[in-house]
């Protein structure tokens, strides 16, 4: 992605929303958007590692990436306990 790419919040909401990891490639400036970081951890909790500091200690936005890491987890036991039967 170019700077200007990176720099262009629809292209990156649009980004995130496919993938939240494509945080990682946002500017430093929507890495601080609250909006941003929020629809990139609902996706995919993981995706808070590249948020702003200020983001990774927002209750909202973490309690969010954490829901989503334990929804992930959870799913995967049980399509384990399926494959199990």
């Amino acid at each position: 992605m170019t700077d200007e790419q990176c720099n262009d919040k629809t292209l990156v909401m649009a980004a995130v929303l496919q993938s939240g990891n494509a945080l990682k490639y946002a500017s430093k400036a929507l890495k601080a958007d609250r909006e941003v970081v929020l629809t990139a951890v609902t996706g995919e909790g993981k995706a808070l590692q590249y948020a702003d500091e200020a983001l990774k200690n927002d209750q909202e936005v973490v309690i969010a990436a954490v829901l989503t890491s334990a929804l992930y987890r959870k799913q995967n036991v049980c399509i384990l306990e399926i494959n199990d039967l």
